[in-house]
């Protein structure tokens, strides 16, 4: 499973996951096992919660203060999670050419 540095971080991930793609509860809930394609799913639903997250913003309908920070730190955890098992490059590919 991956691990978060906070329960706040965690919260924050899950209530996306709900709102974006609830395959990837099941993906970051695993004990192992990934596959690249699981890896190009967290990827994707990671950029997918950035633009969400831009969107609230610029909205006002935020639900989570410091947005900005929480971002970085789940980029974190999953590039270092995914990084660690030989995934880096996987994840590496799906970040958005802006």
């Amino acid at each position: 499973m991956i691990e978060f540095k906070s329960d706040k971080e965690k919260e924050i991930v899950f209530h996306y996951a709900q709102l974006l793609d609830d395959k990837i509860i099941e993906i970051i809930s695993k004990d192992g096992n990934y596959t690249e394609n699981d890896v190009r799913l967290t990827a994707k639903f990671y950029w997918n919660l950035v633009e969400l997250s831009i969107k609230e913003k610029s909205d006002n309908s935020e639900k989570f203060e410091d947005m900005d920070m929480w971002l970085e730190r789940i980029y974190t955890s999953f590039h270092i999670h995914f990084g660690n098992l030989g995934y880096e490059k996987v994840w590496d590919n799906e970040i958005p050419e802006s």
